[in-house]
């Protein structure tokens, strides 16, 4: 598929984007400044913007825990995220939900969830409206290899190919469900023969190659959009930090580690790629690495300098 150059470099500045609003939680956590678990996504940047940028406005987005590469690429704003994590007033969620609570209705990114595979049942109820209406918006899933062995997701498959919803299911198999080797937890290798299992269309993609993914979320997309039912998109990804910022790590060894680092970068493929190609240089990459940090510094003094909530809404909003 032959992409504008616009796009492509968009796609390019939103992957940078995302890796700088990662690259300081680990210190803001431990300055106590961003209260609450965070799960990064450094490595893992080409599987959001490869599946959002093939997705229009109005269609669903369901994230997991490591979600803030999804929220970003579905294009919510980096300081009101910031401001979220902090736990301050002006964050998405005001402050009460943290990094695994990030809402926004208007971009139609439907929540990032600290349940295991627990959003994956709610995609299909956007996508079961789509299909009653007669829209063609499509809801999107996200879940990792150590939720693809959670019973809800495979009701919420089954369920999804029964009434061919437009549900595409996307499995980020990062390698480790924690800690633990998906060779471990997962019965079978090849998670096509999960899609086979429901009579569902599967598609796999290099998780470090943003281009395929996005090629393949395409086709998944015009399939749901034409009636044909839900798909399961297989990235092969890998992320560089730990399960969560503090893990004591020590089941990888520092060899794999560098090996997916040094060569299987999915920033660094593009960014060669297009300089490659003639569509940028090595000056615009450096002035696009300099926006990108200089939205996250601002993020982040915005984030600082954003109200506590106040203490009379303690209740507001919960149920008790």
């Amino acid at each position: 598929m032959n992409l504008a150059k616009e796009k492509m470099i968009e796609m390019l500045q939103a992957m940078l984007l995302i890796r700088e609003f990662e690259a300081p939680l680990e210190d803001l956590l431990h300055e106590d400044k961003t209260p609450g678990d965070i799960h990064q996504c450094i490595g893992q940047e080409a599987s959001a913007v490869g599946v959002c940028s093939a997705l229009e406005k109005g269609d669903y987005v369901f994230s997991n825990h490591r979600g803030h590469g999804h929220c970003i690429a579905k294009g919510l704003e980096p300081k009101f995220m910031m401001a979220e994590l902090a736990g301050k007033v002006t964050g998405y969620s005001r402050g009460r939900g943290g990094s695994m609570h990030i809402m926004d209705l208007e971009n139609r990114l439907m929540g990032t969830s600290g349940i295991v595979g627990g959003s994956v049942p709610l995609a299909n109820g956007p996508a079961l409206y789509s299909k009653l209406k007669g829209k063609k918006d499509v809801s999107v899933a996200f879940f990792g290899d150590g939720a693809s062995n959670q019973g809800s997701v495979h009701e919420s498959m089954n369920l999804a190919s029964i009434w061919k919803l437009p549900t595409i299911f996307v499995l980020e198999n990062n390698h480790y469900a924690e800690c633990t080797p998906a060779e471990y937890t997962c019965s079978v290798k090849d998670f096509k023969k999960r899609a086979a299992a429901y009579d569902m269309q599967a598609f796999e993609a290099d998780g470090s190659e943003v281009l395929d993914i996005f090629n393949k979320m395409t086709q998944a997309v015009e399939r749901a959009r034409n009636g044909l039912g839900p798909s399961l998109l297989i990235l092969d990804v890998y992320r560089y930090k730990g399960h969560f910022i503090g893990e004591p790590g020590g089941y990888r060894t520092e060899e794999e580690i560098e090996n997916y680092m040094n060569k299987k970068d999915c920033i660094e493929n593009f960014k060669d790629s297009l300089i490659k190609k003639g569509l940028i240089t090595k000056k615009d990459y450096d002035q696009m690495v300099k926006r990108a940090k200089n939205i996250i510094s601002d993020a982040i003094r915005f984030a600082e300098d954003s109200p506590w909530p106040d203490t009379s809404e303690t209740y507001k909003d919960v149920y008790v």
